[in-house]
């Protein structure tokens, strides 16, 4: 800025400067003048003149040089006082933008939010850039910021997740800073500090998260990664402990806490992956060495040493068990998952272990395992296929002996009054009282249990209930029906829906009434009923079931209580798909128009055709193929996998198309048409194995490549013979040059009898090719009896010999895999698993 002392100058170098200086702020004052804020409210421009000190060296300048001192110093007053005026502007309207978005954050849909951040970013850097700062007191700014947040966590998608951790990063890279009172006194000196995230910003960012679903899937191959929400919720707290330990004590920065650590096992628990147990354990091991749990349990700390802020609580222990009992439940590959169930019980049985031992030191009933800790545990009751219901039961058993123990030691009359006003809140949160949801989780294990008597054994519980329920006596000495404690559950929806599934899924009808508890049926109920009829057996069973459906149109149209969804329709859609009705494809057509209808009519998303919706078309098209021998239920099944492509939300996949290369193996009709179908999946499959031009086509799996080498098998015309021959050797060789599989067992077995078949005159043509593909099975390692045994049947006798010459035991018997060398044979195993995209 330009002073006084400055000006007083008589050289011509000094002259020049100044007026070069007067362009200067000439040209900067103009600037700021047109981009100055519109006040809203008037205000009068106030011009203060500057009374330079006089000089003889002054008085010696010409009169227009002293024309241009005194406009440069009149201008820099003038630019000084626009300068202030231009700050206030700038507060005044940053407050009226937070005092509207604080009020109005809820409302605002993904666009705006997203043109919010912008703006706030843009004002921020104009206070940063006119040094502005908040004041001590203003609790507005990090308020409006915690809504905005909030906000877009509320989407529980992932763009509303990356939005909101970009609001976050927004506010770390403002630079913006706040008054800081030194002292309490209101006389006290400001002190500037950089404006941070508060705890609960943290937090909210790594909920949305936590609540965020994962679609993120791989465009050729269909990769699912369900802990990509999770890492992100992670990264922040990482973020939050560098930022923590870089400055001197914590500085100004956030500390995480036990509930941030609670946020980022929810989202390893919302993690449909079976990496997510693993992440979630060393979660909880990080928390406990950070709290000096470990230390205190170990007897190297006292109890006053703890961090109070990081011990993990229940609710920390409950979370890592949610965790465990969706190990199951993840959309990765079943084969892929090492764990068993077994091993996640123990780990789960271990952690409520330790919550026991924790309350008994910390002499704190809070940490004591709860009826939500026991009910995780019956979750994965259900995956033991051969005693999840009696496990479950044994469970529950314990469950009401903890209970009673719990009553017995309390007051008896307060006791009392708890069960006989089922005033139970109390006993679920302190205690182990089985609820509905605890006797729902014995019935599901029961429907997964894979024994003869597990539906009866499912409906006897239900029925218990509801005798209880009734105070009617029951003659059973089960504890589980028989205890007081069970009169108080009251059977719900679920319950009833669990014994129709189990009842369902042993391909047997049993009627379930409702009327007990006057409990309407529900859509799961309906979807169960049909499920029953699809899988029972009976003749009429298909039309049993689309009339279970029509009822449930009909139903919905009348009172729009019970509302239908794609389950409804793929029901019976699947099971028409497995009648040996030449017209089953129609059927099923018909029941898929009629969802599409339904769907444009309501715009009920729970209408809206899936994939399963799509498989269940295309399955029944195919099985009328194979049924009526026909080129147009082939083409029809082509078409719905062309219409998922089109108007479904997801692409079709590997196994979609593998019902159609399945179609020619499985034809038992005219020659022809059963040909033409074979070259027709052949085409597939080469589509499928090259790259497409911006059309989505799942890559072929190993048995995309064995079902067209089967579908060219069993043909009676020469010429086709001959031409089927060069099919199957042209589709093998694709195979040996495709890098995504390998060839396995079957694939030789099925190679090696569309040899046989094709060649059955020409024995030297068929044993040349026979023993060149015996060779690469036995360089694979893929050697099976199966295979042996076709070689014995086509090979001739010398070619024979040579392979028992290689015989590693010495005496009489067959050629077995046993009696080989076993590197022919070590890889016999390798393929099976090779199902991609399946």
């Amino acid at each position: 800025m330009l002073t006084g002392t400055y000006l007083v100058s008589s050289s011509y170098s000094r002259h020049l400067l100044l007026r070069r200086a007067l362009a200067s702020l000439e040209s900067h004052y103009k600037q700021r003048v047109n981009s100055t804020l519109r006040l809203p409210y008037p205000y009068i421009r106030r011009r203060t003149s500057v009374n330079l000190p006089t000089s003889p060296l002054l008085e010696r300048q010409s009169s227009c040089t002293i024309k241009r001192i005194w406009e440069i110093d009149n201008l820099r007053a003038s630019f000084v006082t626009e300068s202030i005026q231009d700050r206030s502007v700038l507060q005044y309207e940053f407050h009226q933008l937070l005092d509207n978005l604080f009020n109005k954050a809820f409302e605002l849909n993904y666009e705006e939010l997203e043109k919010t951040r912008h703006k706030l970013e843009e004002t921020m850097k104009n206070l940063v850039d006119n040094d502005i700062h908040l004041r001590h007191d203003d609790n507005v700014f990090i308020s409006t910021f915690q809504n905005l947040m909030s906000r877009c966590g509320s989407f529980g998608t992932m763009d509303g997740a990356e939005l909101t951790e970009k609001y976050l990063t927004t506010l770390l890279k403002s630079n913006l800073k706040k008054a800081c009172l030194t002292t309490k006194n209101e006389n006290a000196n400001e002190q500037l500090i950089p404006v941070t995230p508060s705890k609960e910003m943290y937090t909210i960012a790594m909920d949305a998260w936590a609540k965020a679903q994962s679609l993120q899937r791989n465009d050729r191959h269909g990769t699912f990664d369900g802990l990509m929400p999770a890492r992100r919720a992670k990264q922040i707290l990482d973020f939050m402990w560098e930022e923590y330990h870089s400055k001197p004590n914590g500085g100004e920065c956030v500390k995480p806490d036990i509930i941030h650590y609670t946020t980022l096992l929810q989202a390893l628990a919302n993690a449909s992956s079976k990496n997510a147990v693993q992440m979630a354990q060393n979660v909880l091991k990080d928390v406990e060495r950070l709290s000096g749990l470990n230390d205190f349990l170990q007897g190297k700390k006292n109890m006053a040493e703890l961090d109070p802020n990081l011990v993990p609580d229940r609710t920390v222990y409950n979370t890592v068990l949610y965790c465990l009992s969706r190990y199951f439940q993840s959309r990765d590959d079943i084969s892929g998952r090492v764990h068993s169930v077994q091993y996640i019980m123990g780990l789960m049985k271990d952690i409520m272990n330790k919550m026991e031992l924790l309350a008994k030191k910390l002499n704190d009933n809070s940490w004591m395992p709860n009826t939500r800790t026991y009910n995780m545990l019956l979750m994965v009751c259900r995956r033991r296929v051969h005693c999840g219901g009696k496990e479950a039961e044994k469970i529950v058993e314990e469950m009401l002996y903890q209970c009673q123990r719990y009553i017995d030691d309390a007051d008896a009359r307060d006791g009392l009054r708890l069960v006989e006003n089922q005033d139970l809140s109390d006993l679920c949160e302190n205690s182990v009282l089985p609820n509905v949801k605890s006797y729902n989780n014995i019935i599901n294990a029961w429907c997964h249990t894979e024994t003869e008597d597990a539906p009866e054994r499912a409906e006897f519980i239900l029925k218990a209930l509801l005798l209880r329920r009734s105070k009617h006596s029951m003659e059973d000495r089960d504890i589980i029906t028989s205890h007081p404690l069970v009169s108080t559950i009251r059977p719900d929806i679920v319950t009833f829906n669990l014994v129709l599934n189990a009842w369902a899924k042993s391909c047997q009808l049993q009627s379930v009434s409702m009327n007990d508890l006057d409990i309407e049926p529900d859509v799961i109920s309906y979807n169960s009923t049909m499920n029953a009829w699809s899988k029972c057996g009976h003749e009429n069973a298909v039309y049993r079931a689309e009339n279970v459906l029509n009822r449930l149109i009909d139903e919905y149209k009348k009172t729009g209580k019970v509302v239908p969804n794609s389950i409804s329709f793929s029901t019976p859609m699947q099971a028409w798909s497995k009648t040996c009705d030449p017209d089953c494809g129609e059927r099923a057509e018909a029941l898929f128009n009629k969802l599409v209808e339904l769907y444009q009519e309501t715009g009920d998303e729970s209408l809206k055709p899936t994939q399963s919706c799509y498989a269940s078309l295309v399955a029944a098209y195919c099985n009328q193929a194979i049924i009526t021998s026909q080129m147009q239920p082939f083409e029809k099944a082509i078409d719905a996998l062309d219409r998922l492509q089109n108007e479904g939300d997801h692409k079709p996949k590997t196994s979609y198309y593998n019902m159609l290369l399945s179609v020619p193996s499985k034809m038992n009709g005219d020659e022809s048409i059963k040909f033409n179908i074979a070259i027709k999946a052949k085409s597939i499959l080469f589509e499928m194995q090259s790259e497409s031009d911006g059309r989505f086509i799942p890559r072929p799996d190993i048995s995309s490549f064995n079902n067209v080498i089967r579908g060219f098998q069993n043909y009676e015309d020469e010429r086709r013979k001959r031409e089927a021959l060069f099919s199957v050797l042209d589709t093998f060789n694709m195979l040996c040059e495709y890098s995504s599989c390998e060839p396995n067992y079957q694939t030789y077995i099925q190679l090696l009898k569309a040899i046989q078949l094709c060649l059955e005159d020409d024995t030297r043509d068929r044993a040349i090719l026979c023993e060149e593909i015996f060779r690469k099975c036995c360089e694979s390692g893929l050697l099976t009896n199966a295979v042996l045994k076709i070689v014995e049947n086509t090979l001739p006798r010398q070619s024979i010999q040579r392979i028992e010459a290689c015989k590693t035991s010495s005496g009489p018997g067959p050629l077995t895999v046993y009696n080989l060398p076993p590197e022919w044979s070590d890889n016999r195993r390798v393929g099976q698993n090779q199902r991609r995209n399946r």
